[in-house]
């Protein structure tokens, strides 16, 4: 366990001295554990073990993150490379987050992708075609777990124990875990986000942070000012919050990018359905939806598309608007247009 000082503990099986931290273990910022051995990760990209002998080449070192099953260690270092222990030279790019199985290993590149290598034995390499747009990532010993942006959870690789055949599920999927011969899913809102306007809405950096990360928050690739902690929430999300969100994750060795989080909301739109005209006396019914419910919303007209008056105000409301327009005797055209505006 990694407490919040850096510090470290630990218990059980203790037959190779796992779980004996040593002294200078002291300010980590993240741990793993194998087959009777103990890892930290040190601020300055080091890595201290304990317990049994496990052998890794100098090519560990500026390490961001970390991950262990059995015997296997891999590592993501600062410049973007993958290090492992089961292949002396590995060849990724774009590498966000990585996953040890006991004898393959899983990478999650920027994009969504995934790309696997190692022994095989039970197809953990062959990743699926469904298995695109991915965000998290967990293993087993023989198996892998993917979650997809959309709530998915995708699964391969040995099911002896059934591992592997992911239960029908009826709502998204926000966490995934492994363990040797069984697999866990929390239910929770995926890296999609549908809200109406006016909900509130939470943002997380997820497995991806460590204990010293500092944090930047992006919108649409642009940094949101101030948005420099862990999780980022909109209070009161409208039609002009929709976009993609990233976390931009950094420590004293070099950053990682999280996947996309797309929010989708209502767009701020004429309702076609709802325009429609009233057949009695010749009125106009106009239907709007998507307003945020922080500014009064303002309706239009105009005769040519160029000398627009003001024709009616709603206060602010993230419910639908109707109004009703009476068009002056005569008129043989008249167009519409809303502006949502403090």
């Amino acid at each position: 366990a990694l407490k919040a000082d850096g510090s470290v503990i630990a218990w059980g099986d203790n037959s190779s001295g796992q779980t004996n931290v040593p002294g200078t273990v002291q300010n980590a910022v993240a741990i793993a554990a194998g087959t009777r051995f103990s890892q930290a990760l040190m601020p300055d990209g080091s890595i201290i073990q304990w317990g049994a002998s496990h052998t890794m080449s100098s090519s560990f070192t500026n390490v961001m993150l970390l991950s262990t099953k059995g015997t296997h260690t891999m590592a993501l270092r600062a410049d973007g490379t993958v290090v492992d222990t089961l292949q002396a030279s590995v060849s990724q790019t774009n590498v966000i987050s990585i996953c040890a199985g006991k004898s393959d290993s899983l990478v999650l590149r920027a994009d969504g992708s995934l790309a696997a290598w190692g022994k095989n034995y039970y197809g953990q390499t062959n990743i699926p075609a469904a298995a695109t747009n991915i965000v998290m990532l967990a293993a087993g010993e023989d198996h892998f777990v993917a979650l997809r942006a959309d709530g998915v959870v995708i699964a391969w690789g040995s099911t002896n124990f059934s591992q592997t055949k992911i239960p029908v599920l009826t709502q998204s999927i926000g966490l995934i875990a492994a363990g040797s011969v069984h697999s866990l899913a929390a239910l929770g809102k995926a890296f999609q986000r549908i809200v109406r306007p006016g909900d509130a809405i939470v943002f997380s950096a997820g497995t991806l942070a460590n204990r010293l990360a500092t944090y930047q928050w992006q919108f649409n690739g642009a940094d949101i000012p101030g948005a420099t902690n862990s999780t980022f929430a909109l209070g009161n999300a409208y039609w002009a919050n929709a976009g993609i969100y990233r976390v931009l994750i950094s420590n004293t060795l070099g950053s990682v990018t999280s996947p996309a989080m797309t929010l989708s909301v209502p767009p701020f739109k004429l309702d076609v359905v709802g325009f429609d005209m009233v057949n009695t006396n010749g009125a106009f019914q106009i239907r709007l939806t998507g307003s945020s419910g922080l500014n009064p919303v303002t309706f239009y007209t105009s005769s040519n598309l160029s000398n627009w008056q003001p024709i009616f105000t709603n206060p602010p409301t993230t419910g639908i608007i109707d109004f009703t327009d009476m068009p002056p005797t005569g008129a043989t055209q008249r167009f519409y247009r809303a502006i949502e505006q403090p």
